[in-house]
């Protein structure tokens, strides 16, 4: 969206009211978690040697969102967030600069993010169907991305007409339809990634509590879902309004909240081998609890002993196999199938169900 920099109005308060501290009090708490988890993340799997593409992926979104988020801090000095009758004319190059290039920088980070939670997925799923679905939402969310962001860098001619409005001969395309497109996308997509492990992990040989339990930590996206959709509704306020440097801040408020939680939630997988890391749980110095050679899942996945047996509570202990993925997930026989994360009957406990 162009907005009109050719106001000639006089004796304006130069520090009008911005709603540019509410969405930094909104998203700088959540940039710093998101940043915490992202770093949690990198430690934990570099020092056990197991960084992997969607470990990269998540790091250039970060670094965009922190950039977003300053940018958002230093665009107020020109206007950003306040309101329409508010603007002092000589706000508006810069003011529309840094519309421009957020808006470019925002295009390539939220598909980031979807794609190194794709990438996950592809570890933990081995059947050739729920395969082929995150090869195609991969190959979906990689194109339609090139192409959105590649608009937005060419919407107008010439380029620097989308930052300029008094460049001559400018001609621009409407953006505002790109965006609606990417806003529903994310939706769409928010959507997939929720309901793809869900499959997989309804596969694994883990008991009802211990499933449910995954499948709620891959529901929050649900998070992302919800603020995609608030966003969306937002933006439609934003481009309809006569205050659309007022009303247009709330959009962005929501952006920066959908950027950040989708790296939070993208991380919470990791977040679980950090805190087993940190319990001790890979060190394999843990005593087994059902003898010197103990078998996975009590009578062992076809024979083979368990290296290491942790004891997690008094009814349950979880066996540790270092040799394979550190979530513990692959596949068996075409049955998904935990050597992480695999429950084992206790001394105390051989009498109940296993699973």
């Amino acid at each position: 969206m162009l907005l009109d920099y050719t106001t000639t109005q006089t004796d304006l308060d130069p520090n009008p009211p911005s709603r540019v501290p509410l969405a930094l009090a909104v998203n700088i708490p959540l940039i710093a978690i998101a940043v915490l988890v992202v770093t949690l993340r990198l430690i934990v799997k570099g020092r056990l040697k197991k960084l992997a593409i969607e470990d990269a992926l998540i790091v250039p979104p970060t670094l965009i969102t922190i950039a977003l988020v300053f940018m958002t801090g230093f665009a107020q000095k020109y206007g950003w967030g306040v309101h329409m009758a508010s603007m002092q004319p000589e706000w508006w190059p810069m003011h529309s600069t840094y519309n421009y290039a957020t808006t470019v920088l925002g295009s390539t980070n939220f598909p980031m993010t979807k794609l190194s939670m794709l990438f996950f997925y592809l570890r933990l799923a081995t059947l050739p169907t729920p395969r082929k679905v995150i090869y195609a939402t991969i190959g979906y969310i990689a194109i339609s991305s090139i192409i959105c962001t590649t608009i937005t860098i060419f919407q107008c001619t010439p380029i620097r007409g989308a930052w300029n409005h008094n460049v001559p001969n400018l001609k621009c395309l409407d953006i505002s339809h790109v965006n609606y497109f990417q806003a529903t996308l994310n939706v769409v997509t928010d959507i997939l990634l929720v309901a793809i492990p869900i499959p997989i992990i309804m596969k694994m040989q883990l008991k009802l509590g211990i499933k449910l339990a995954l499948i709620g930590m891959f529901v929050t996206g649900i998070l992302i879902t919800i603020v995609s959709a608030y966003g969306m509704y937002t933006m439609y306020i934003a481009y309809h309004s006569p205050d659309a440097t007022w009303d247009g801040m709330y959009t962005w408020m929501w952006a920066l909240a959908e950027y950040n939680t989708g790296i939070i939630v993208a991380c919470m997988p990791s977040m679980l081998l950090f805190l087993r890391w940190v319990r001790g749980d890979m060190d394999g110095n843990k005593k087994p609890i059902s003898g010197s050679n103990p078998t996975i899942g009590g009578g062992g996945v076809k024979g083979r002993p368990a290296r290491k047996t942790e004891t997690l509570d008094m009814h349950t202990s979880i066996s540790i196999v270092h040799e394979n993925d550190e979530y513990g997930m692959r596949d068996e026989g075409g049955i998904m199938k935990s050597e992480e994360l695999v429950i084992v009957e206790t001394a105390s406990d051989r009498e109940g169900s296993m699973c």
